[in-house]
């Protein structure tokens, strides 16, 4: 991810639907991606941490499409696998996220 910013510096300034991702926004969607937050019960976590890798994804898709890099678009599906392998419990995370993403425009 890092590096595409380094690569491609016109993703820090892309907005797509009102979504934009400095790389300090990007960084701390990203660590409650990663982590979650506050939240107590595993269910709850989980849901927060895949609603948080979501507009990530989204992002990262929608800009490697308009702007025809396919580096952004391996972003967005690398984010995709491991936001699906690491919210397995208590729920499969993998279904309602593609479903959530193909409402948004995202293949």
């Amino acid at each position: 991810m890092r590096a595409l910013y380094r690569s491609h510096p016109g993703v820090a300034k892309a907005t797509f639907n009102d979504v934009d991702y400095t790389s300090g926004t990007r960084d701390k969607v990203l660590s409650v991606c990663h982590t979650g937050g506050p939240e107590k019960s595993a269910s709850a976590l989980e849901s927060t941490r895949v609603l948080a890798c979501a507009p990530l994804i989204f992002f990262f898709y929608s800009y490697g499409r308009h702007a025809s890099v396919p580096q952004a678009v391996d972003v967005a599906r690398t984010l995709y696998w491991y936001a699906v392998t690491s919210n397995r419990q208590p729920y499969e995370a993998g279904p309602g996220l593609a479903r959530l993403l193909v409402s948004w425009g995202v293949s």
